[in-house]
């Protein structure tokens, strides 16, 4: 019963919330959902600019309670002034949590500023900082840019841009020209603006970009870069200035302005001057006075010059006038009296048309009166002429007046005056007046002439302007072409002078060469040198010398630019002398009194030919011997000299060689081993008295197979030719003869090179190897005479060796191998060394 009670009551339930479901389903819905703006998807700004004619309002709905909501969102578009331009309503249906994007299109909206509103209605949620129910915003539509030229302004300045102050443009004045340009539209724009400056012609162009903002006017002003000039109403001259904007907007076409302006003289002073003459009774020769009056009644202040000049050119009165607006000065006059006009006037600053500012005195009385006496102008002497030269200005003159008196031929060039000379001349008198000018500037040189007197009237015509054609200086180009050095001559050297086309010129020619730094001129000499090349050649000799120098002074004439002297290096090759004596005399062991024959060989190594000299051969103690001269050698060469002499005495002999040759003396010395008379020589050069003639004839033999022996040591190479074959041919000569113990020979060998040599048996001494030069000791063989035959040994083949010291060739046996000693600087050395 308890489960049934407990299933009714759930159904009950059931049934009792279902009911009020039922009942409550109205209500819920009657209150729907809440609609919102996002304030985030808003994007006009709060105030909006824009261009096109087209304008989009887009934003979001969104719901925020969980039902499902309904609303009308109305957008109305107006002007300021309350007009109504649109007016827009749409529904919608926004789900529970659900957003809906908008966007309200509106065409041909008018330029300027509009009210939007954006309102809603229906079921709306609730606002907060991101969320609204509408929003409004005042919004713009730009109009595009409109540009136009209002005005153009001209402001007269002085240099520095400086307004002058001035209500018109005056002639000197520059110009700004100010030009006034507005944007109509809201739109900026950038376009290049040009401001041209116009009389005949286009004077000036300027141009500049600029960039005009939005609804504003910009000023723009053009500096001109020069001043302008006084326009001639006569003419009817003036100025115009064009102003256009090039780009304008594509609505408008090109934009100009154009403006006319003349220009006004400057502000000038006005000058009135009286000249008043004080002493109307002086005489030729006197001193004339006047008084000048000077006032100014103009604009400015003058500052300018006062001048006074009289008959015939000659300033009497010059200095500077400085006068202020509205004041007024005196000046005292004087000069020298003689019949002629004193004429005063200011210069060097424009003055108004009306201005009194030349005033005249003209004084008449018995003087001198002075004419040309051939031509009516100078004559111009000493042509052509070149900058710097002297240009003589001559004229003939006669006084044809009533009296004595002294004229004066007067030259001006650019404010310098030259006056001749005065010339007194008697009545009816003539002369030559004349006066040197230097021309110090190049081309067409104005010579303001006159003829001038302190106590005589000139003749009028007597002045005028001489046009002189003045040709640039004349250069001079000295050079050394070649500079050379030789044994003969010393130094020598070719100069030339360049000298300008034009006339001929005389200079100070000075030749000469830099030595340690000092220059020294042997030749120093004026000379003229002609338009061209003009060239020589000079030799300074054998001196100390790093360079040969040219240099040129001009003599009363003016150098133009360019080096007045040149230099060059002397040559450094000298020739390089060397002289040598050969250690080997001929023939090679001389005795005392022998003819022998010294080769000496001298050379030249250097790069150029040497010059002759003189040789001497002395001996040890200074004799002179022998003097020969040598013959010039050429560059590289050597020679060899063959001198004779007698053979002096002394085992050993030093010869000295002594070569003089420009201005020195090279030597060269050799020591020599004179040879040994053995006893087999002697006692053939000394004859005994009762020798028998068997012995005589052994003598002979053994005499002439020593002389053989010695002629093949000191023969030439032709010689050697021949010993060669001698050897080749290996002769054996036999004798036998019958000798006593004195004529007796025996052989005894060299103990340095083993040279077999006979001496006599009976010799005891020293005796001299021909070949090695070695001396060696020999004693007495003496024996009872007996008979024995003698046979020549054969003689022994050769070989050649060389000192290592001094390179002298020695020869020894082909098989000795012992110590040999050289004759010439005797070291001793092992022949199997070699």
């Amino acid at each position: 019963m308890g489960e049934s009670m407990s299933s009714s009551n759930i159904v009950t339930n059931l049934v009792c919330a279902l009911l009020i479901a039922v009942i409550l389903a109205p209500l819920v819905s009657a209150s729907g959902g809440g609609a919102v703006i996002d304030v985030s998807s808003i994007l006009l700004g709060e105030m909006e600019t824009f261009e096109d004619s087209s304008l989009e309002v887009p934003f979001t709905i969104v719901e925020q309670s969980g039902l499902d909501a309904e609303i009308e969102v109305n957008v109305v578009i107006s002007t300021l002034e309350g007009t109504e331009l649109h007016n827009q309503s749409t529904n919608y249906t926004v789900l529970a949590f659900g957003s809906t994007s908008v966007n309200y299109t509106f065409s041909n909206m008018p330029y300027g500023y509009s009210n939007l509103i954006v309102t809603m209605v229906g079921d709306l949620g609730t606002e907060d900082s991101n969320n609204v129910t509408g929003f409004n915003r005042t919004i713009q539509r730009l109009r595009p840019a409109q540009l136009s030229i209002e005005g153009i302004e001209l402001i007269p300045v002085n240099f520095n841009g400086t307004p002058t102050g001035n209500a018109t443009l005056r002639d000197g004045d520059y110009l700004i020209i100010s030009a006034s340009m507005e944007n109509l539209g809201d739109l900026q724009w950038s376009s290049n603006v040009t401001a041209n400056i116009n009389s005949q012609e286009v004077l000036e162009s300027h141009l500049s970009n600029i960039t005009f903002g939005g609804a504003t006017t910009t000023t723009t002003q053009f500096y001109s870069s020069s001043s302008f000039s006084e326009t001639n109403s006569d003419i009817n001259s003036h100025y115009t200035v064009n102003i256009s904007i090039l780009n304008p907007p594509s609505s408008q076409s090109e934009l100009f302005h154009t403006s006319t302006f003349e220009v006004g003289p400057p502000p000038l002073a006005r000058i009135d001057m009286e000249l008043v003459h004080l002493n109307t009774d002086v005489t030729a020769g006197g001193i004339a006075q006047w008084n000048l009056s000077i006032a100014n009644t103009g604009e400015i202040d003058y500052n300018g010059t006062l001048s006074c000049i009289f008959s015939g050119g000659e300033i009497e009165h010059s200095q500077p006038l400085e006068l202020a607006n509205s004041t007024n000065t005196t000046i005292s006059i004087s000069a020298s009296a003689r019949p002629g006009t004193l004429t005063c006037q200011t210069n060097g600053q424009r003055v108004w048309d009306d201005s009194i500012s030349s005033v005249s005195s003209i004084l008449s009385m018995t003087a001198a009166a002075f004419e040309a006496a051939g031509s009516s102008t100078p004559a111009v002497l000493g042509g052509p002429w070149h900058k710097g030269d002297m240009a003589i200005f001559s004229m003939l003159v006669r006084n044809h007046g009533d009296s004595d008196g002294l004229v004066q031929l007067r030259c001006e060039i650019n404010g310098v005056v030259s006056l001749s000379e005065p010339l007194s001349l008697a009545v009816d008198a003539a002369g030559e007046v004349s006066v040197s000018i230097q021309m110090v500037a190049t081309g067409q040189t104005q010579v303001n002439w006159s003829l001038v007197s302190s106590n005589g009237e000139i003749d009028i015509g007597l002045e005028g302007v001489l046009n002189i054609p003045v040709l640039a200086q004349q250069s001079l180009a000295p050079q050394i072409s070649t500079v050379e050095w030789d044994s003969v001559d010393g130094i020598s050297f070719t100069w030339q002078i360049d000298l300008d086309s034009g006339v001929e010129r005389e200079i100070q020619l000075r030749l000469g060469y830099d030595s340690g730094g000092s220059e020294i001129y042997p030749f120093d000499s004026l000379i003229t040198v002609f338009p061209g090349l003009t060239t020589g050649q000079y030799v300074i000799g054998h001196v100390d010398a790093d360079k040969v120098v040219i240099r040129i002074n001009s003599i009363n004439w003016t150098i133009g630019p360019g080096p007045t002297s040149a230099t060059k290096s002397v040559p450094s090759e000298r020739p390089e002398y060397s002289v040598e004596m050969n250690p080997l005399s001929s023939p090679r062991d001389p005795t005392f009194g022998d003819e022998t024959s010294i080769i000496i060989k001298i050379s030249n190594s250097g790069l150029v030919d040497g010059i002759a000299g003189q040789i001497l051969l002395v001996d040890g103690n200074g004799n002179l011997l022998i003097q020969s001269e040598t013959d010039i050698l050429l560059a590289g060469e050597e020679k060899e000299i063959t001198l004779t002499i007698d053979w002096p005495s002394g085992s050993e002999v030093t010869l000295t060689a002594k070569w003089s040759i420009d201005q020195s003396i090279l030597t060269s010395s050799q020591s020599y081993t004179s040879g040994v008379i053995t006893s087999s020589s002697q006692s053939y050069e000394i004859p005994f008295i009762g020798i028998i003639s068997g012995l005589a004839i052994a003598g002979a033999v053994i005499l002439v197979m020593r002389l053989k022996n010695s002629s093949s040591e000191r023969t030439s190479s032709s010689s050697k030719t021949k010993n060669k074959t001698l050897k080749a041919k290996k002769p054996i000569a036999k004798s036998k003869t019958s000798v006593s113990s004195a004529d007796r020979k025996v052989q005894v060998g060299c103990p340095e090179c083993a040279r077999q040599l006979r001496v006599p048996a009976s010799y005891s001494g020293k005796v001299r190897c021909p070949d090695c030069s070695s001396r060696f000791e020999v004693n007495s063989r003496d024996e009872s005479p007996q008979e024995e035959e003698v046979e020549e040994v054969e003689k022994q083949e050769k070989k050649e060796v060389s000192c290592p010291d001094c390179s002298q060739p020695l020869r020894v046996p082909s098989d000795y191998s012992g110590s040999v000693r050289c004759p010439a600087c005797k070291v001793v050395f092992k022949a199997n060394s070699q």
